[in-house]
């Protein structure tokens, strides 16, 4: 049985098309699950056909820095798992469902503490991962229990006690992928609806170009943007990458054309500034995979 044809693998892609940042090199493996059920096939199976290619989970590819170059792993992005299941105040989400449509589906229903999420460009596996987080909401405060599959493809339904939540970070007790979520929201009078969340958005972040999101962590008692707009670096470019004149926590890949590199020697380059000026380690938000 060739169970890479049966489950359409494809090989050699090129990940440019793949994340927001519009850079990276190509995937030796690449899969892109049609459910739930088959994504737990494929890693029941991957042992026999492919066991020493660690897998990436991919979304919609916001928050993600893929290196240049050939990469010896295999992508499996969940953007068609995307099942969405309202009952009362309880919302059940596949991790492949963009935040936007969260937002605007449950918005639409009058849980109107859902809108928020229209502020984070990527799925709710991606903001599970992360704790994301947009205008004062956070991902995790509204989670009742997760699906969590194990790389081997066993499903395990975890409460949130299960999971070290942070700032920006969520610790899993094992290495996996979420699969879903149970979300609960209120029906309380929202002070701003979606519309007026993307607006602010629009007002103050780089929309339309090629950028993974808020690139830094705010540091305890600190915004990024403003430490680096502190400095001057507004506009600062290394190669094709350029520090958003917009919102100095965003880094654009300026041409289309930038290299991963290129990204990530001005990630560094803020960084070393930052520290030098200011005694403080900008930690980096957007996930770096390595090679």
């Amino acid at each position: 049985m060739h169970l890479d044809c049966d489950f359409n693998i494809q090989h050699q892609v090129s990940l440019k098309k793949c994340n927001t940042f519009r850079v990276g090199g190509q995937a030796r493996y690449f899969f892109e699950p049609e459910s739930v059920d088959e994504l737990l096939c494929f890693l029941r199976n991957k042992s026999s056909f492919m066991p020493d290619t660690p897998c990436y989970f991919l979304g919609l590819g916001s928050n993600t820095l893929f290196p240049d170059g050939n990469l010896d792993i295999c992508v499996i992005r969940t953007r068609k798992l995307a099942g969405l299941s309202i009952e009362g105040h309880q919302v059940t989400a596949e991790a492949g469902l963009s935040c936007a449509k969260l937002a605007k589906k449950v918005s639409a229903l009058g849980l109107n503490d859902a809108a928020w999420f229209a502020g984070i460009p990527g799925t709710v596996g991606g903001a599970l991962r992360m704790n994301a987080g947009a205008f004062g909401g956070v991902t995790w405060a509204h989670v009742v229990s997760v699906l969590y599959a194990d790389l081997q493809g066993h499903v395990h339904h975890f409460s949130p006690k299960a999971f070290h939540v942070g700032y920006r970070s969520v610790t899993p007790p094992f290495a996996g992928v979420f699969l879903s979520a149970i979300f609960e929201f209120s029906k309380a009078a929202a002070e701003l609806d979606i519309k007026h969340y993307l607006q602010m958005r629009n007002d103050s972040q780089p929309i339309g170009t090629y950028n993974c999101g808020s690139v830094f962590k705010n540091p305890e008692g600190y915004f990024s943007a403003k430490l680096i707009d502190g400095l001057g670096l507004k506009g600062y470019r290394l190669g094709g990458a350029c520090v958003s004149k917009k919102h100095a926590n965003f880094i654009e890949n300026i041409s289309g054309n930038c290299s991963s590199q290129d990204i990530l020697q001005l990630i560094q380059y803020v960084q070393n500034e930052v520290e030098k000026a200011y005694g403080i380690v900008l930690e980096p938000e957007v996930v770096i995979v390595k090679e």
